[in-house]
């Protein structure tokens, strides 16, 4: 699945105070790479940055040891493919950041180049401390030429096209809406009686058969039963959650744990699919 990276360099401008994207600006595709054990995410550069960003995501568990040794062996693996400045941080399971601070000094590792010498820092570096601030257009496509890159106003065009049906969808159903009450309220100004009775009758009707299941003498359809078993799940769980918020906000960190593992999970199993 695609998702946008924005590139740096000329994708910023200005007008008096206020920073704008221009149309020029690049975006890449993440890169993901299946290494056994953990999944490897680059992406190139954002707007106006200085580095690229390495997301190595474990798939097992493994010791903080091994995971700082492949958070450096994937920066300098990156670096010789691309050479950008790197940050790269890894993330457990569940998506949280590893906690390598006790081993490494940091949980975040920057790899650089300077005068064709690599140092690989684990600490969060200062802006002036990176060898340029940003980069131009045509130079991250030299160096990504194997990444795909849009610009923004094609990205922008894009997505205009991918939702224009879903507009019309919408006008639709608007107009769906509208024309229903406003077609009855023209049928009931200048019908004929013996419509405007069959309507009326219609609505009595429907009263008089909800009175009869509130009496327990007519009984609910199969869909109407499921309808209120629903509603009367939904009341118990809102009731429950309401009564416990420490409990349910539990629960909801708990499903999103879970849910994070099993997106990861999916996205190894497309690549390992893909790569056969």
């Amino acid at each position: 699945m695609w998702r946008a990276r924005a590139a740096s360099g000329s994708g910023w401008g200005r007008v008096g105070s206020i920073a704008i994207l221009d149309d020029e600006a690049l975006f890449f595709d993440d890169v993901k790479v299946d290494k056994g054990w953990y999944l490897a995410t680059y992406s190139p550069p954002n707007p106006g940055a200085s580095f690229a960003t390495l997301c190595v995501s474990l798939v097992n568990s493994a010791s903080r040891e091994d995971v700082a040794a492949a958070v450096e062996a994937e920066l300098n693996e990156w670096m010789d493919r691309y050479p950008i400045p790197l940050m790269a941080t890894a993330f457990d399971q569940e998506g949280e950041i590893v906690k390598l601070r006790g081993i490494t000094g940091e949980d975040h590792a920057i790899g650089l180049t300077v005068d064709g010498i690599r140092t690989i820092h684990w600490r969060l570096l200062k802006n002036d401390e990176f060898p340029q601030k940003s980069y131009q257009n045509g130079f991250l496509r030299q160096v990504y030429h194997d990444i795909r890159s849009r610009t923004r106003g094609e990205i922008r065009s894009q997505v205009l096209e991918e939702v224009r049906p879903r507009r019309l969808a919408k006008l639709f159903l608007a107009i769906w809406v509208f024309l229903i009450p406003a077609t009855i309220a023209v049928f009931e100004l200048f019908s004929p009686i013996w419509l405007a009775a069959g309507i009326c009758l219609y609505s009595i009707a429907k009263a008089g058969r909800q009175a009869l299941i509130m009496l327990g003498k007519v009984e609910k359809t199969e869909s109407e039963r499921q309808e209120d078993a629903r509603e009367q799940r939904h009341a118990h769980f809102i009731y429950h959650c309401e009564q416990n918020p420490t409990g349910f906000s539990r629960l909801r960190s708990e499903n999103f744990r879970r849910w994070n593992v099993e997106a990861r999970a999916a996205e190894v199993k497309e690549l390992r699919e893909g790569s056969q």
